[in-house]
């Protein structure tokens, strides 16, 4: 018997013993099967994924793993202290008044630190002064005088650009750590300066024999003539006028003379420079000018009197 006949015979059966089937039953039934598969239909494609998105996640952590990770935020690049020297200007130490002038920190291929003073200061600094680990300092620097009996110090070194910092990290002795710290190193490569300089204007200040004679300079008669000082004073004028600097003395009848004049010129440690040939460090407070730590731009001394008439307090004349 065909299918469609069997269909038939069952419907007049079921229809003969008044038996009438629950549709809505059998409705719910056929949904909820249909449910069912379909649901482990989508289980099986959720698990398909799942998997897949697991392997593309695996291979994308194995090639980040290649690349050495994702990309990450751009941190400082430590900072590598090559050979070469460092200049400083240094007002004074504790201790030390004759530590004031330029200071020179020289670094090594092996990382050996030379420390060079200014020449007023003649104390002990013989050999290297200490060494680079990294980027770490230990350094014994006035180990026989200012720092005597005291333990090494130590310093983190970074330089940015053409400048060196020195950061303290243990460290007794107040002079070295004044030194290294808190002064503000350049490289001697540098060769421009682009901070503050002196103000145009006339500057005066009233010299004596008798302060010549105390800062250990015996002036000849030719000497003392040609400065206006045969009488045994004189007054001295610095003037800073559009980039150029004068030196007038005046003469012992009291008239100005021309002693001395150039361009203005700085160092890049902001140094005045006269002539080419002599650096001076100043300051300016108010109508206060003042300049010392005379010296030959190559680190020499200065003539004993060069440092009379360029080393001092200067005051500004009103209205000039």
């Amino acid at each position: 018997m065909s299918v469609e006949d069997r269909l038939r015979a069952g419907l007049a059966v079921n229809a003969a013993q008044g038996v009438d089937p629950d549709v809505e039953q059998l409705l719910l039934q056929v949904l909820e099967r249909g449910r069912w598969r379909r649901g482990r239909r989508w289980a099986a494609v959720a698990t398909g994924v799942a998997v897949a998105c697991t392997a593309v996640a695996l291979a994308v952590a194995a090639r980040w793993g290649a690349d050495d990770g994702p990309p990450r935020p751009a941190t400082t690049p430590s900072v590598h202290v090559s050979p070469g020297r460092y200049a400083g200007l240094v007002p004074a130490l504790p201790g030390a008044p004759d530590a004031s002038g330029r200071w020179t920190l020289d670094f090594n291929a092996r990382g050996g630190l030379t420390v060079t003073a200014p020449p007023g200061y003649t104390r002990d600094r013989a050999g290297t002064q200490g060494g680079l680990d990294g980027d770490r300092l230990r350094t014994t620097l006035f180990q026989h005088d200012l720092c005597l009996g005291q333990p090494a110090g130590t310093y983190t070194v970074e330089r940015l650009a053409e400048h060196l910092t020195l950061t303290r990290l243990q460290d007794p002795c107040a002079a070295r750590s004044t030194l290294l710290g808190a002064t503000s190193w350049l490289s001697t490569a540098a060769s421009t300066y682009t901070g503050p300089t002196i103000p145009d204007g006339r500057w005066a200040r009233d010299i004596t024999t008798v302060q010549a004679r105390a800062q250990g300079f015996r002036a000849s008669p030719e000497w003392l003539a040609a400065n206006g000082l045969t009488d045994g004073r004189s007054r001295l004028y610095l003037d800073f006028r559009r980039a150029r600097w004068t030196v007038v003395v005046e003469d012992d009848g009291g008239s100005p003379a021309v002693g001395d004049q150039g361009p203005v010129v700085y160092d890049a440690l902001g140094r005045w420079v006269q002539a080419g040939s002599l650096a001076i460090e100043w300051s300016v407070a108010g109508d206060t000018l003042t300049t010392r730590n005379v010296v030959r731009v190559d680190g020499r001394p200065a003539e004993p009197d060069e440092r009379f008439v360029l080393e001092s307090v200067w005051t500004r004349v009103p209205g000039r």
